[in-house]
């Protein structure tokens, strides 16, 4: 009985994979490709660089990428201590939670601050934003991709208890278990509310891609893929950024204090509390 539900599941995602090499490679693009080649682009424009890998993992995947990587500093920030012994390509590693008041880093710390996957896990995207600007330097660059929340998968993920969803994933996708599982809250994460927040922030966007291809999360059965693949299609012809299946955001911390002023005026509401 188990192996006739792999091999099913096994021909629907070839039969999926074929019908996928045959849509537009523009539209098909992961951005976890495009995130590698911004974020080694921007490092790659200046020496010692210092960059902080917000859920930095037991990976660094643009370091490949650099022309002179044993200029910059990255340090690698996790909450899992255990994912960061596995890290073999960074030597600074911190642990801590992204979620907290501050983090803990100095003001003007670093050139880059870049995350793949980790805001639409965050319960407050906007305090993150404000806590990213004040330890970039100014003129410093941030640079976060993650899925949006008006997309179905998305909106089934926030409905589902997050043990069942866990679940339904990891039967479907086994290979998904070590890099998905953590319970998303898509606080804003859509094309207006990010932009928007990311202004009110002290930042200038300087660069949005945008994918709407979402239909992989559906290969284990071909009819249902093919409907998600004309759905995307629709969406992505007719260019509905707020029904984008995913975000990669390139923002510059602007000179100024506004961002700042109310990361400092946070923690100071936070010690009077």
């Amino acid at each position: 009985m188990r192996m006739a539900k792999w091999s099913f599941l096994r021909w629907n995602q070839n039969v999926c994979e074929a019908i996928e090499k045959r849509l537009p490679k523009g539209f098909t693009q992961h951005l976890h490709t495009t995130y590698k080649f911004a974020v080694s682009g921007i490092m790659n424009e200046r020496r010692g660089q210092t960059v902080l890998d917000v859920g930095g993992g037991k990976e660094c995947p643009f370091l490949p990428f650099l022309k002179e990587a044993e200029s910059c500093r990255i340090v690698a920030f996790d909450i899992s201590e255990p994912e960061l012994r596995l890290n073999a390509d960074v030597k600074r590693k911190v642990v801590g939670d992204a979620t907290t008041l501050a983090l803990p880093f100095a003001d003007e710390t670093f050139d880059l601050v870049v995350s793949r996957s980790v805001v639409e896990h965050l319960q407050d995207v906007e305090h993150f934003f404000r806590e990213g600007r004040r330890i970039l330097k100014p003129g410093g660059y941030a640079v976060h991709t993650f899925p949006c929340k008006h997309t179905p998968f998305a909106m089934i993920n926030r409905i589902l208890p997050n043990w069942l969803a866990r679940r339904i994933l990891f039967s479907f996708f086994p290979e998904w278990t070590e890099t998905c599982g953590f319970r998303a809250y898509y606080d804003g994460c859509t094309y207006k509310t990010i932009t928007q927040r990311l202004a009110r922030c002290g930042y200038s966007v300087v660069r949005v891609d945008i994918r709407y291809y979402q239909a992989i999360y559906y290969t284990f059965f071909v009819p249902l893929y093919g409907l998600m693949v004309l759905y995307d299609l629709a969406v992505y012809a007719l260019g509905v950024r707020s029904l984008a299946c995913q975000l990669l955001i390139i923002a510059r911390r602007e000179p100024g204090t506004a961002g700042a002023e109310t990361a400092q005026e946070d923690r100071r509401e936070a010690a009077v509390g």
